[in-house]
């Protein structure tokens, strides 16, 4: 098989959502991935890590409404207006429902938003066992009130939305669980709860919001998946197959929804330091190798972290922008992963992830720099 190196040479374009991945796709996929890299690849990626939403495209919004009970003069002014300017003297912020927050990106976001001066509603399972935030937002006197959701669970998604008087202006669906193993060695039921709570789970909110954002002809979703939503390889099969599912979801509801001026978003981020990559980083025993080496894969990453600000950072910047790009790669290895598979075929997938252990380590030190064997 070609090396990683040679095959990027003819990445297709297509795949690469903005102008700013494309420069980050030529100047730096072809190299290895980890922090010992020549000085171009290094200060393309650095300028990533800093500005994690330069791989966001700023797609001009079409006109938003004012609020309704604005009046006539206001709302002619406010023809243009986008989320955090200014109408008049009055900042015009949203109010943002996310979900999934006592940890990682949603935690990361909450913040943002909220020291963004956004008025945000945080919603975890178990408030309570997750304190944090609680503190955080009090010490910082932020903007921030934490509702108990289950996403799972229709009574505990109405009974959030029909408690929330203000209008929701947007909602970033973050909530989602990781399993993994093997497709053989994987209980269905755990396939079925991480669909149940990534793409259902998403859903149940979407439907809960978009009657009040289709009648005020104003809305964003911005949902959060993953790379793994357009990468899929053991042992993360039902992960990624709750996130491709999430993703086919999200397209088409872009189309229903575009004439009622509600913008839909994917972000997509790559390997963050979230507990959840943690998780993955320790699997399970399998008669699969696939399923120790991946985990030995993510721990070498890890050793070189993406803070989950880089996603936070990109999901404000859909919400203040008014883009109407659909999919967004925050942070630095977002972008050259999808590049890499993008550049294979599907058989060359296949035949990758279906190495033997020793071609498997030589090619991950080859293509991206990284000894997962001593992980």
């Amino acid at each position: 098989m070609r090396s990683y190196a040679t095959r990027h040479v003819a990445v297709h374009a297509a795949e690469l959502e903005t102008p700013a991945i494309r420069d980050i796709e030529r100047a730096a996929v072809e190299l290895p991935i980890n922090g010992n890299t020549p000085d171009v690849r290094q200060s393309v990626l650095n300028k990533a890590r800093t500005d994690p939403a330069s791989s966001v495209s700023t797609t001009t919004a079409p006109s938003i409404p004012a609020r309704p009970g604005t009046n006539s003069a206001t709302s002619s002014s406010n023809s243009k207006l986008q989320f955090g300017k200014t109408l008049g003297t009055i900042p015009y912020m949203p109010n943002v429902l996310v979900t999934g927050c006592s940890s990682g990106i949603g935690f990361a976001t909450a913040l943002e938003l909220a020291r963004a001066g956004h008025h945000v509603f945080a919603t975890m399972r178990h408030p309570e066992r997750a304190p944090q935030l609680a503190h955080t937002a009090a010490s910082e006197k932020l903007s921030i009130k934490i509702l108990p959701l289950d996403v799972d669970s229709d009574e505990s998604v109405n009974a959030c939305f029909q408690s929330i008087a203000e209008p929701i202006d947007v909602l970033v669906n973050n909530a989602g669980i990781e399993v993994h193993g093997s497709v053989e060695e994987l209980p269905l039921s755990s396939m079925i709860a991480v669909m149940n709570t990534n793409c259902f789970g998403a859903v149940r909110c979407i439907k809960a919001v978009l009657p009040q954002m289709r009648e005020r002809q104003s809305g964003c979703i911005v949902n959060v998946s993953s790379i793994a939503g357009r990468i899929a390889n053991s042992p993360l099969g039902a992960y990624s197959a709750s996130k491709f599912a999430l993703e086919a979801f999200c397209e088409a509801l872009a189309g229903e929804v575009k004439p009622f001026n509600i913008r839909v978003a994917l972000i997509e981020p790559g390997v963050q330091d979230t507990r959840m990559a943690r998780d993955i980083s320790t699997g399970p025993k399998s008669i699969y190798p696939q399923v120790e080496r991946f985990s030995a894969f993510i721990r070498a990453v890890l050793a070189d972290p993406v803070s989950p600000d880089a996603s936070a950072t990109a999901i404000r910047h859909v919400i203040e922008s008014g883009t109407w790009q659909l999919r967004h790669l925050p942070g630095p290895n977002a972008a050259p992963f999808v590049g890499w598979r993008a550049s294979m075929t599907d058989e060359e997938w296949v035949d990758w992830n279906a190495l033997g252990d020793d071609d498997w380590y030589e090619a991950v030190q080859r293509d991206f720099g990284l000894d997962a064997r001593r992980s």
